[in-house]
C-alpha cells in the first residue's frame, strides 16, 4: 500500500537533520527528482541529452557511427597566422574568403600553450589523438588567428565545419577580442580556454545543443533558445548558457575541458581512450593526471571538470580512482555516483562524474562536508569538520575525521553481512550512527534487544570481538531485503551504547 502525501510529510518531519541532508543531495541536480531546478519547465532528456550535440549524417575519417575504431583516430592540426609559411597559398586565401577574413594575425606562446592544452583535454576522454603539423595541405584541422574581417567586424570565434567533399575544418579567432590581450583569460577556467575547447568540439563534429548561433538576429538566451533542460555549461561546453540555469553555480568561471555530455558524445563517435591513464588516478589535491583543470594546488583553487577514468586499461582493471578535496575549507557535497554533480571548493555542481565511470575513494576537506558513496566497494574519509557520511551500497571503509560525524543509513541493503561497512574512527559519545530513516523491511523503528531475544525484523544488538578489537552491530532484516542481516563494524571500539544511535 502506498503512503498518502500527508503520511509522507509526517514521516519527513520525523527524519533527522542528517537524513534530510542526504535525501536532499542524493539527487539534488537531477531535474526529474528535484523539480525546483527546472525553473523554465524545459524537456528533460537525461542520459540521452548528449545526442543533442551530435552532428547528423557526418563522421570524420569515413568511419561508420555503428563501428567504433580499434585504434585512435589521428587528427593532424595546424595553426594559421600571418607568419605561417603557407599563409599566402591559394587554398588558404580561399578559406579566408569563405570565412570573410581579410587579414591574419600573430600570436604568442601563451596562446599556443592554451590551445595545446585544449586539444589534450579532448584526447584524454576519447579514442583520438592530435598531432601538430606545419603543412596546411596535410592538416585535418586548422586553427586560424586573424585581425580583420571583410566588411562587418566579428569578435566571436567560429568554426567552418568539414564536409564530405572537403575533410578540413577551420576555426577562426579574432585577435581584436580584448580577452586575448589579457593573460588571465588564457588561464584555466577562463574565457579563451573555454572558447578553444568549444571550437575544437565543432571540429570533432559536435554542434550546439539547441538550434541557435552567435550570428542570430536575436541574441540566444536560455529561456527562449534552449530546447531542453541540459543546455548549459554544466553539461556541455557546446552550450551558450550559464551553469545556473541547470542548478549549478560556477560563478564567473567556465569549463576548460569536455564535460558530461561532451564526453558521452565524443565517446559515441570515437570510443573511449584508455591509453593515457595510470591505474591509480587522483583528482584534486595530489592529482596525478597532469591536467590543470583537475588539479588543486591550494585552498583557493577552483575546479571545474567531469571525471572520466576508464574502468579498464589494456585489459587491466583500474585499481583506484580518488577524489582528494582535503585542502578545501568550505562546506562541500561530494557525490560519487556516476552522472552526479558535487559542490567542491566553494562552487556548486562544479565536479561531475561521466556516465559509466567509477570513483572509488573520496577525501573531504576542513569544512562540514556531506559525502555520498556509490554502489561499489569504496573508501570515504571526512578529514576535519562535522561531516555527514552516507556509504551507499557495496560495502567499504569509512573514516569520519576529527569532528562530530554522523554516519547515515537509509536501507538495510547498504551494509549486509557479505559486503559490510567498516567505520575506522568512530568515537562513542561524539559520533552518531543515524538510523532515523532506516528501512529494515518491517514496520516501526529499530530497537535494541538482548542477543538471546534477537530474531524479529528491526531487532538490533552489538557484540565486541577482542580478536579483532572491534564491535559489530547486527540488525535483523525483513521483507524486500537482499539479506536477512545488516552488519556494521566499528574498529577499535570496545563498547557502544544506544545513545550512539539516532533512531
Amino acid at each position: 500500500m502506498s503512503l498518502s502525501k500527508k503520511e509522507i510529510n509526517e514521516n519527513e518531519v520525523l527524519y533527522s537533520y542528517a537524513v534530510k541532508q542526504i535525501k536532499k543531495y542524493l539527487d539534488y541536480y537531477n531535474p526529474s527528482k528535484n523539480k525546483n531546478i527546472n525553473k523554465y519547465k524545459k524537456p528533460i532528456y537525461g542520459d540521452k541529452s548528449y545526442e543533442k550535440i551530435l552532428r547528423k549524417n557526418f563522421i570524420w575519417k569515413n568511419k561508420k557511427k555503428e563501428t567504433l575504431p580499434n585504434e585512435p583516430v589521428q587528427f593532424k592540426y595546424c595553426i594559421l597566422t600571418s607568419k605561417s609559411k603557407f599563409a599566402k597559398e591559394p587554398a588558404v586565401k580561399k578559406a579566408m574568403e569563405k570565412a570573410k577574413v581579410a587579414e591574419l594575425a600573430t600570436i604568442d606562446m601563451d596562446i599556443k600553450e592554451a590551445l595545446d592544452k585544449s586539444y589534450e583535454s579532448w584526447s584524454r576522454v576519447a579514442n583520438i589523438s592530435f598531432t601538430e603539423v606545419y603543412d596546411y595541405d596535410k592538416a585535418d584541422l586548422v586553427v586560424c588567428f586573424y585581425s580583420k574581417n571583410i566588411k562587418k567586424a566579428d569578435l566571436n570565434p567560429f568554426t567552418k565545419l568539414p564536409t564530405k567533399g572537403n575533410y578540413k575544418s577551420h576555426s577562426w579567432f579574432n585577435m581584436n577580442n580584448d580577452k586575448f590581450s589579457d593573460k588571465k583569460f588564457l588561464e584555466v577556467n577562463r574565457n579563451i580556454r573555454k572558447a578553444f575547447v568549444h571550437e575544437i568540439g565543432h571540429q570533432l563534429s559536435l554542434i550546439h545543443p539547441s538550434p541557435y548561433d552567435a550570428g542570430d538576429k536575436e541574441k540566444p538566451n536560455y529561456e527562449k533558445s534552449a530546447s531542453h533542460f541540459e543546455d548549459s555549461f554544466a553539461y556541455t561546453v557546446m552550450s551558450y548558457f550559464n551553469s545556473s540555469y541547470t542548478g549549478q553555480d560556477f560563478e564567473d568561471l567556465y569549463p576548460s575541458c569536455p564535460v558530461m555530455n561532451d564526453i558521452s558524445a565524443v565517446q559515441k563517435l570515437y570510443g573511449l581512450n584508455s591509453s593515457n591513464y595510470p591505474t591509480y588516478i587522483v583528482y584534486g589535491f595530489n592529482s596525478n593526471t597532469g591536467l590543470d583543470y583537475e588539479t588543486a594546488l591550494h585552498k583557493e583553487s577552483k575546479l571545474i571538470f567531469c571525471a572520466c577514468p576508464p574502468n579498464i586499461i589494456s585489459g587491466k582493471e583500474i585499481e583506484v580512482n580518488r577524489f582528494d578535496f582535503s585542502g578545501f575549507v568550505q562546506d562541500q557535497v561530494i557525490n560519487l555516483n556516476e552522472g552526479a554533480f558535487s559542490d567542491v571548493g566553494g562552487l556548486k555542481g562544479n565536479v561531475s562524474i561521466a556516465r559509466g565511470c567509477t570513483i572509488h575513494e573520496a577525501i573531504g576537506g576542513r569544512g562540514n562536508d556531506i559525502i555520498i558513496g556509490n554502489n561499489v566497494p569504496k573508501n570515504l574519509e571526512g578529514t576535519a569538520g562535522n561531516n555527514i557520511l552516507y556509504s551507499g551500497f557495496g560495502g567499504g571503509t569509512i573514516r569520519g575525521g576529527t569532528g562530530k560525524n554522523t554516519f547515515v543509513y537509509l536501507s538495510g541493503n547498504q551494509s549486509i553481512d557479505s559486503s559490510y561497512d567498516t567505520i575506522l574512527d568512530f568515537e562513542s559519545g561524539k559520533d552518531k550512527v543515524d538510523l532515523s530513516g532506516f528501512d529494515f523491511g518491517g514496520t516501526g523503528k529499530v530497537k535494541f534487544v538482548e542477543r538471546h531475544n534477537f530474531g524479529q525484523p528491526g531487532d538490533a544488538y552489538f557484540i565486541y570481538q577482542s580478536i579483532y578489537n572491534s564491535t559489530s552491530l547486527y540488525i535483523k532484516l525483513g521483507k524486500g531485503m537482499v539479506s536477512d542481516m545488516f552488519m556494521l563494524v566499528f574498529i577499535g571500539i570496545k563498547e557502544l551504547t544506544e545513545s550512539d544511535f539516532i533512531l
